[in-house]
Parts: C-alpha cells; sequence; structure tokens
C-alpha cells in the first residue's frame, strides 16, 4: 500500500541532499569535492585496484537534473499500469523471458488478439517449468504511462517491480556521474540499458519488441567499440583513473577517440544512428520517456565533457570539423523530418536529436560560451521535453490516440491544457525568458566563432523548430471540435502539479542562469586550458 510513497519519499530524499551539496560546495574550487575511496572486494585487495567517487562541477550539474526528474517520473505515472500477474509462482529471470517471448508471439499472430485490449493467457507446463500456471494479462496494451498503481498484483511483475527499475535506474544514474574510473564508467553506462529495457519491454506498447531490438542492437555496436577504446587507454597509459589521465595522451589518441566518439555518437544520437530512438520513445511508458528525453541522451553529452575533451583534446580538436559537419546534418534533417510526423511522440522525439545537435555543436566550438551553452541547454531540453511528454500523454489518457490528425478545437474542452502546451511549446522554440533561449545562443555564439558556415545551416533550426512547433500547436488547440472528440475532463489537480515544477525550473533558469552558469564554471575553463 505504502511502496509508490516509500519511493517517492527517497527520490525526494535524494533531490533534497543533491540540492544541500550543491549549497555547501564552494563553486570556484577546482577539482574534485567529497572524494571517497571504495575497495574491489577480494579482486581489489589482490591487485590494489580501487574506485574513487567524487563530484565537481559538471557532474553536480547532472546530478541536480537526474534527481529532479525522478519525482516527477514518479508523480506522473501515479495512477496507471500495465499489469503482468504471476499466479503460484515466483518472479524470475525465466518468467521474464516467457512473457516477452508470448508478447513477440501474440504480435506475429494477431487471431491471439481479441481487441487491443485484449488478454493474453499463457499456461507454462509445472512439469517442465515447476513454478506453476502463468497468466500474462495485458490490460492496456498501447497504454502511454508507466507501470506504478495499487491495482492487485499477486507475486508478479507490478507495483514493486516497477518501482524497483525506477531506483535501481536513478542508482545507477548517480553512480556513473560520481565515479572517476574509466572501467566503473563503462559498467555503469551499460548497466542502466538494463531497467530501461525492462520498463520498455513490460510495459512498452504494441511495436515493444521493434524497439528494445533497435535500442539494444544500436547500444551493443557502441559498448564494444568504447570498451575497446578504454582497454587501449590503459594499456598505453598504465591507469583508467580520471584523475591521473588529466593530461594529454599521445600515440593513438585519435584511434581512442573514434572508438569513444562512435559509441556517444549512437548515444546522442546523431544522424544516421538515431532511428532507435524515435521508436524507443513511442513505445516506451511516460517514465521512460521523461527518462530518456531527460536523462539517458545526456549521457553522450556527459562523456564528451568528461572523457574526450579533458583527456584526448588534441584528437577532439582535430575532428571537430567533422563532429561539426554531422550536427549540421543532424539538425537539418530531424527538422525537416519533424515536419513529416503524425504521432505525437515522434514529433517531440525527432526534436530532441535537433536540440542535442545544436549542443554539441556548442561543446566542441573550443569556446567558453558555447560550452555553457551545450550544457546549459541540454539541462533546459531535459525540463522542457519532458512535460511535453506528460502533456501528449495527457491527450492519450483521454482519447487513446497519438495521431495528430484526430485532434483539433481542444481549446474548447480544455483551456489549461492548452495554456500549459503553448508556454512549453515557447520553450521547446527557445524564445527569450526560457532557458532554452539561453542555452541555444549560447550555443550558436560559440559555434559561430568557431566555424560560420556549418553554423548558418545549423541555425536554420530556429525557423524550423518554430515551424512544427506552431503547426502542433496550433493543429491540436484550434479549429472547429470534431464530433468524435467527446468533452473529457480538464488537467486533473495531480496533472498540474506534476507539470508546474518543471514550468517554474525552466523559467527561473531563463531569467536567472547565474546559479547553473557558475556550478561548471571552473571546470569548464579547465577543459578548455
Amino acid at each position: 500500500m505504502w511502496n509508490k510513497q516509500i519511493a517517492l519519499f527517497s527520490t525526494l530524499a535524494t533531490f533534497t541532499l543533491t540540492l544541500v551539496v550543491w549549497s555547501k560546495t564552494d563553486q570556484s574550487l577546482l577539482g574534485y569535492h567529497l572524494c571517497e575511496e571504495m575497495g574491489m572486494g577480494v579482486i581489489g585487495k589482490l591487485g590494489g585496484v580501487g574506485i574513487t567517487l567524487a563530484i565537481d562541477g559538471v557532474s553536480l550539474t547532472f546530478l541536480l537534473i537526474t534527481s529532479f526528474l525522478f519525482p516527477i517520473c514518479l508523480l506522473a505515472s501515479w495512477d496507471s499500469i500495465l499489469k503482468v500477474k504471476f499466479i503460484n509462482g515466483v518472479i524470475n529471470f525465466y518468467d521474464i523471458i516467457v512473457v516477452m517471448c508470448m508478447m513477440r508471439m501474440s504480435l506475429r499472430n494477431k487471431n491471439m488478439m481479441k481487441s487491443e485490449r485484449g488478454r493474453i493467457e499463457l499456461v507454462r507446463n509445472s512439469d517442465r517449468a515447476g513454478a506453476g500456471e502463468v497468466v500474462a494479462e495485458s490490460a492496456r496494451l498501447n497504454t502511454g504511462k508507466g507501470p506504478w498503481n495499487d491495482g492487485t498484483i499477486a507475486r508478479g511483475i507490478g507495483v514493486q517491480s516497477g518501482l524497483a527499475s525506477h531506483l535501481v535506474l536513478e542508482m545507477l544514474l548517480i553512480a556513473l556521474f560520481i565515479t572517476t574510473d574509466l572501467i566503473a564508467f563503462y559498467i555503469l553506462f551499460e548497466s542502466i540499458l538494463l531497467p530501461m529495457l525492462f520498463m520498455i519491454g513490460v510495459w512498452g506498447g504494441d511495436r515493444k519488441v521493434a524497439a528494445l531490438s533497435y535500442f539494444f542492437l544500436y547500444t551493443l555496436v557502441g559498448s564494444l567499440l568504447i570498451l575497446l577504446a578504454i582497454l587501449d587507454i590503459a594499456a598505453n597509459s598504465g591507469s583508467t583513473s580520471m584523475v591521473l589521465l588529466e593530461y594529454p595522451l599521445t600515440g593513438y589518441s585519435r584511434l581512442i577517440w573514434v572508438g569513444i566518439f562512435m559509441a556517444l555518437w549512437i548515444k546522442t544520437p546523431l544522424v544516421p544512428f538515431h532511428l532507435w530512438l524515435p521508436l524507443a520513445h513511442s513505445e516506451a511508458p511516460l517514465a521512460g520517456s521523461i527518462l530518456l528525453a531527460g536523462v539517458m541522451i545526456k549521457l553522450a553529452l556527459y562523456g564528451f565533457l568528461r572523457i574526450m575533451l579533458p583527456i584526448l583534446p588534441e584528437a577532439s580538436h582535430y575532428f571537430s570539423p567533422f563532429v561539426y559537419a554531422l550536427s549540421a546534418v543532424t539538425i537539418l534533417f530531424c527538422s525537416l523530418a519533424t515536419l513529416r510526423q503524425i504521432d505525437l511522440k515522434q514529433i517531440i522525439a525527432y526534436s530532441s536529436i535537433g536540440h542535442m545537435g545544436v549542443s554539441v555543436m556548442g561543446i566542441f566550438s573550443n569556446k567558453l560560451t558555447g560550452l555553457e551553452g551545450g550544457v546549459l541547454l541540454a539541462i533546459a531540453h531535459g525540463i522542457s521535453s519532458p512535460a511535453l511528454f506528460i502533456l501528449v500523454t495527457v491527450l492519450y489518457d483521454r482519447y487513446h490516440s497519438r495521431l495528430l490528425r484526430y485532434y483539433r478545437g481542444m481549446a474548447i474542452h480544455m483551456p489549461m491544457f492548452v495554456i500549459l502546451l503553448f508556454i512549453f511549446t515557447l520553450c521547446n522554440i527557445a524564445v527569450p525568458i526560457s532557458s532554452n533561449y539561453v542555452g541555444e545562443f549560447l550555443s550558436l555564439l560559440g559555434a559561430y566563432q568557431f566555424n560560420l558556415g556549418l553554423t548558418a545551416i545549423a541555425s536554420t533550426s530556429v525557423f524550423l523548430t518554430a515551424c512544427y512547433a506552431i503547426w502542433l500547436f496550433n493543429r491540436v488547440s484550434y479549429g472547429y471540435t470534431s464530433s468524435y472528440l467527446l468533452r473529457v475532463k480538464e488537467l486533473t489537480r495531480s496533472e498540474y502539479h506534476t507539470l508546474m515544477p518543471l514550468l517554474v525550473v525552466t523559467v527561473a533558469l531563463g531569467v536567472f542562469p547565474e546559479p547553473l552558469v557558475s556550478v561548471n564554471l571552473a571546470y569548464l575553463c579547465n577543459v578548455l586550458n
């Protein structure tokens, strides 16, 4: 009964602790703070191996946005669930595999589905598995929200498992941002995929199998390359500690750079390795979409700032024109592709890819304004984009459709919803008084100083973003009401209170971004030096 309340209290306590650390840390001091040595058990004692956990400006910035978004995920998914029950059995990995296989079979055999809200019944022979009868019940196959509700679950994948995956993912992300060892970074970088794959695979939409396949295969290729690059760094330098690798590497640094960049290229993502993100967004539950847009795709930017720029500065400067060309193509392509989308979630997903391209250009500008703008735009996008996903899910919960052409005239039925949609649409366009404006302006300003031609091409995103954002808002909000759109209730109090923190933070950072800028100023100055 108290599962959700305990999980919410845990995430709020984590966010409060992060604010305390931010307030107590001297931002003018360069280097790591709150260092803590951790051993590696018996292996660590035999080989003298240990991991240092510490924070600095850039890690504290990502810790703030991570700990801020997890309570939002819980609140946004408070009343929704996709139930999978296990009766007279215990939950284990075999049970999960069986359910996933049956979901794949149900997609191939449409005769197994009576309707979109049909049931899938699976009886597992007790002689073969010994765990009793398994009944996999899909209450809502194409739900837009997550796995947390007070529904009756009999020892199966329900409230407890959904909350556990949520909290485990938060733990892994926090550990990723505070580790100073490359091997630990790699392990955590890959481990965070497991809770996300679990959330999509169990509580995703009809095409969850395709989304899982794209997500897994794309990241698997990048994982192998970054592992080889880290092993090469360890062989050349004799250490994997980021503290000891602050000086630039020599020798095969460009080859190492390519290996690391390929993994982060997929994770950002940039064209042509971007196809996994729109599909993952459209099939993920609401909590998964919030975390993908707010934190997961920002891990590549953190890798640029933590590994590539400080450890491989010569190779980063050498390949910067290539990165700029890739980012400009990504921005232009995804902005035009967004104009052709009809799925509300995929419109926001393609928009996210374009904004990440602008942020990457700022980070590789080799200018302090660009670096600050890239980080600030990543944080701002991590606030406004989850808000848009929540608003899209509000529509889906009432009408069970994400097709853009299905909606019109919502200003008559849901005026408060339309007002909030208008405000966050303006934030996505990066108008003044929004944090997106500050981040995008600084990113493009730094990029102009590095490469005028490619930045001019990328600047077309300002116009194209306004085109598809205003088109989406106008299509949903205005026009004659349709007889197929029944009158529904306005935003509930819980939905309103979930969106308000996102609105307050994005406007506050747009008016006064100095607290966030000063956090990582010393670190970014050191990267430039």
